[in-house]
């Protein structure tokens, strides 16, 4: 504490985030449950023992809320026609829940339009424009998606994500937000999917009541590992490795609940495009590859 403010500002600030946190409903949520490794999903939904959540990741969070409530003001102000955080429990699976950010009016199409916000890290916003929206928002949306067309509403086949980066990056180019355009996925692969988690999740909450051990038959595996490829300066070459999933790096479980994997190298590319694996690892077949403009960028 400040030894002349008369108040303890970190703890006030703090204490008022922590007072905000959504307390758990016994629902699945499609922006956090959907993608993620299903042991986690199942720990969660029993509450297994975690680990203190960083307050960094809080202040995070945090953060993502005030720009949506910026960005509701702002788009008000302008007169757009539009609706906000639509909740869509009644009309997702059953078990599940979600809220839909934005429904914006398109008089052209004479018809709704969703839309969504995601705040990101600006060295993720090359990602993003290379490679479009990210495979768990497209998921989410597409629940969302489906869920308003449920509602029976006039609804345009498609949705945006407006990705806004919470930081400059050390790139010459400036970091600009981003909308991708998305088509929603298939309703029977989505709903099949949205189906079997909310199966599995229950099946292991009844076990778990029945045994009241968090480790037992019906919990899922770990992820497994996937593949990357990174620039190695010092030998130069692509080494390819084995590497845990992103969720893993995240995952707010202890270590006997979810035992964490390591990365591995599995074997390399050199500049001519060769693939060369690492002694031991002649069976494992590579699934990455750089692309062209990566070999150009480094030879």
């Amino acid at each position: 504490m400040s030894d002349i403010l008369p108040v303890d500002l970190p703890n006030l600030f703090l204490g008022e985030i922590l007072a905000n946190q959504r307390e758990p409903d016994g629902l699945l949520h499609c922006s956090s449950d959907l993608r993620a490794p299903l042991r986690f999903v199942q720990l969660r939904a029993v509450g297994a023992p975690s680990n203190p959540r960083p307050i960094a990741q809080d202040i995070r969070l945090a953060h993502g809320t005030l720009w949506h409530d910026w960005f509701h003001n702002v788009i008000e102000r302008s007169g757009i026609k539009f609706k906000y955080e639509l909740n869509l429990n009644e009309y997702l699976p059953e078990g599940w829940g979600g809220t839909a950010d934005w429904l914006f009016w398109n008089p052209v199409y004479e018809a709704w339009v969703l839309g969504d916000l995601k705040t990101t890290k600006g060295e993720g916003m090359f990602f993003i424009e290379r490679d479009g929206a990210k495979s768990d928002h497209i998921w989410q949306l597409s629940a969302y998606w489906h869920a308003l067309a449920r509602m029976g509403i006039p609804l345009v086949k498609g949705f945006g994500i407006m990705y806004w980066p919470m930081n400059d990056t050390a790139d010459t180019v400036d970091v600009t937000p981003l909308v991708q355009e998305c088509q929603p996925i298939d309703a029977d692969i989505l709903h099949s999917t949205m189906e079997a988690i909310r199966a599995s999740v229950d099946n292991y909450r009844t076990v778990f009541a029945e045994t009241g051990k968090y480790i037992n038959p019906a919990l899922a595996s770990m992820p497994e590992r996937e593949q990357k490829y990174y620039w190695n300066k010092a030998q130069m070459c692509f080494d390819v490795k084995m590497v845990p999933v992103w969720y893993e790096r995240f995952c707010e479980f202890k270590e006997e609940l979810c035992p964490r994997s390591k990365s591995e190298k599995i074997g390399h590319y050199t500049l001519n495009g060769v693939y060369i694996p690492r002694r031991g690892y002649e069976a494992t077949i590579p699934e990455v590859e750089p692309t062209q403009a990566d070999y150009n960028k480094r030879r």
